[in-house]
């Protein structure tokens, strides 16, 4: 397999294996901790007899039906259950178990309770408790216990609920023995987690379902109203599927151009006038959100890309959703209202809805449209905003192409293939696409092989880049973005770790807030083409562009020169592909990959001054030095 590297003399090898040796030194220092096994006994009951099933598990996915039980529900009780820690925080461990309660017909659960006792622990269900295992549980014999008991209440009550799916949630009613007159709040109980979302309520033998109005009050999750003679009956709650979660551009219709997120603070709201009442109509995402040109620069930035976490309701809408990107929730920014996407005319339309007070204690819901009329963008409910509220969106998937994400890699080598070279920073983890290769500088791992006086430079493993990973990319294609294409991937993907990719010298930033990154400026270099040949050069400017990878050394040039006068001449690095066992190395033949001070003149040995630096021996700061 081909590895990058990069070559160096003496004193770049000294200063490395000192590093080498003292990371070497902290990870001997945890291999000493150990691992220990740690048991337990997980059970769940139920009081009265008959009155429900239950279910205990250590984990956080709602079992189906079939799998409770009547009696009691037991996890790790009978086989010794067990928990093997390897270097945690918690000694012993920390550990969440959960536990299930469905209700009978004819009752309702109340609340859970640790077994053998009264006082109530929880009226969540399920119910998610952390338990800090015993010291002493490290065996069989000696197992923590954890035991709690779901109780039930029988159901005289004229309104009753029930879920329509108990693996996706549960329904609870804070009045079970209700009479006519009295107010009920029916609750619905998402499993979290999940993303999962209420859909709505339906009264059992209805097909619809039930809206604000007509002595029903909508609140959150909550159905609210008072007991009559034509309302009284089971009430049904239903319940999405598991959220789903992709990545998508986003471009609105009428600009052509592209969402993009570049900073984090807080969206404005500002007000209008319904009826006289004062309400928010909407934000302005300022210093936020902005509309970037339709560009092969758009294609390539990470803040264009935007992740959608949501679930489908019954009429295609992914309703109750979460917009982020580069690390940032657009929810958050607008004080925590998720997102409904709705296809309108072709296109979709992106809204927020508040909860808006019209006359006395009339509430309505009102919507308030993601428009792209000026940049910054804003949520507007002005009608007149309306044809600028219609965005395209395109999935980013394995078969994208115009608008896909990827690089364009302008920095080149030809070795019989012609190779291109860029590099990339983003915060969302991501598969290579079209044959590209990626690249980070791990400092302990393998650094140093002496046999070739060489620092090593690890391929990404599985073609899969973890988030916030700044790498090196190697593209066999100079066709822009859609030739190179990076597929973001979602959280449930299964990513490999990187060897001590957290000592990766390699390190970027996000586009958030304008950061300053260069305070230590003579440690820092990008990768960029000099004088027709490609590596990292010294870096003096106070920002570098966000999304790229950038050296750091561990100490200055001016430090390095101190130290090691004689050799400081020396100080070049040059890449070279690693060869597969058994066969010769391959030179790439690209001196200088990390040059110091390109703005210090150079001489030739005539006291000329020279602007292409090629194999000789040249003055620079009054001081000979040989370029191979």
């Amino acid at each position: 397999m081909k590895k990058f590297i990069a070559k160096t003399k003496d004193a770049w090898i000294y200063i490395f294996m000192i590093f080498f040796s003292l990371f070497m030194g902290s990870i001997s220092g945890y291999a000493d901790t150990g691992s220990r096994t740690f048991y337990y006994a997980l059970e769940a009951s139920s009081t009265p007899t008959g009155a429900g099933k239950v279910y205990a598990s250590t984990s956080s996915t709602a079992p189906a039906e079939s799998a409770y039980k009547a009696t009691d529900s037991k996890n790790g009780s009978a086989e010794g259950g067990y928990v093997k820690v390897i270097f945690t925080t918690n000694y012993p461990p920390e550990v969440p178990f959960t536990f299930y309660a469905l209700a009978n017909d004819g009752f309702s659960f109340s609340h859970w309770r640790k077994t053998g006792e009264t006082t109530v622990a929880s009226t969540a269900n399920p119910y998610t408790k952390s338990i800090l295992l015993s010291e002493y549980s490290t065996s069989t014999n000696n197992r923590t216990q954890v035991k709690y008991q779901a109780v039930f209440v029988k159901v005289t009550g004229l309104v009753q609920v029930k879920s329509a799916d108990v693996s996706k949630g549960s329904a609870i009613i804070d009045n079970a023995n209700n009479r006519e007159g009295d107010e009920v709040r029916l609750t619905a109980v998402p499993v979290g987690g999940k993303g999962i979302v209420l859909l709505g309520w339906k009264k059992e033998g209805s097909d619809e379902y039930i809206t604000e109005g007509n002595g029903y009050h909508i609140e959150d999750n909550s159905l609210i109203f008072t007991v009559t003679k034509a309302n009284q009956g089971t009430y049904v709650a239903y319940f999405s599927d598991e959220a789903e979660q992709s990545y998508y551009r986003i471009r609105n219709k009428a600009t052509g151009k592209f969402l993009c997120l570049t900073g984090s603070s807080n969206a404005t709201a500002h007000n209008a006038t319904i009826q006289e009442n004062s309400r928010q109509d909407g934000y302005v995402f300022a210093n936020s959100l902005t509309l970037v040109d339709d560009n092969v620069a758009a294609q390539c930035n990470p803040g264009t890309v935007f992740k959608f976490t949501g679930a489908y309701d019954n009429n295609g809408n992914l309703i109750s959703t979460t917009l982020s990107s580069q690390g940032v929730s657009l929810s958050a920014l607008s004080e925590n209202h998720t997102f409904t996407i709705e296809p309108y005319q072709g296109g979709y339309r992106i809204f927020t809805t508040f909860r808006v007070e019209v006359s006395g204690s009339v509430k309505i819901n009102v919507h308030s449209y993601l428009c792209g009329l000026t940049t910054p963008a804003m949520m507007s409910t002005y009608s007149s905003d309306f044809n600028n509220s219609e965005w395209e969106l395109f999935p980013l998937t394995e078969n994208s192409t115009t608008q896909a994400f990827g690089v364009n890699a302008q920095q080149k080598y030809t070795d019989g293939e012609r190779h291109y070279y860029t590099s990339m920073y983003a915060p969302f983890p991501y598969k290579l696409l079209d044959g590209m290769k990626a690249y980070y500088l791990p400092l302990a791992q393998g650094v140093y092989h002496e046999s070739t006086n060489t620092i090593v430079f690890s391929e990404v493993t599985d073609g899969i880049v973890p988030a916030n990973t700044p790498v090196i990319l190697e593209c066999t294609n100079y066709d822009g973005p859609s030739s190179n294409r990076l597929l973001p991937l979602p959280d449930d993907a299964e990513i490999p770790e990187l060897a001590n990719a957290n000592v990766n010298l390699l390190k970027g930033y996000l586009d958030l807030n304008g950061t300053k990154v260069t305070n230590d400026h003579d440690k820092k270099y990008v990768f960029s083409i000099f004088n027709n040949k490609l590596g990292f050069y010294h870096y003096s400017k106070d920002y570098m562009n966000p999304h790229k990878a950038y050296l750091e050394l561990p100490m200055s040039l001016s430090e390095f020169e101190e130290q090691y006068k004689e050799k400081a001449n020396n100080a070049k690095f040059a890449f070279q592909i690693e060869p597969e066992e058994g066969t010769a190395p391959t030179k790439i033949e690209l001196n200088n990959a990390v040059v110091d001070d390109t703005d210090t003149p150079v001489f030739d040995l005539r006291g000329r001054k020279v602007k292409a630096v090629k194999d000789g021996v040249y003055i620079k700061k009054g001081k000979k030095y040989v370029v191979k």
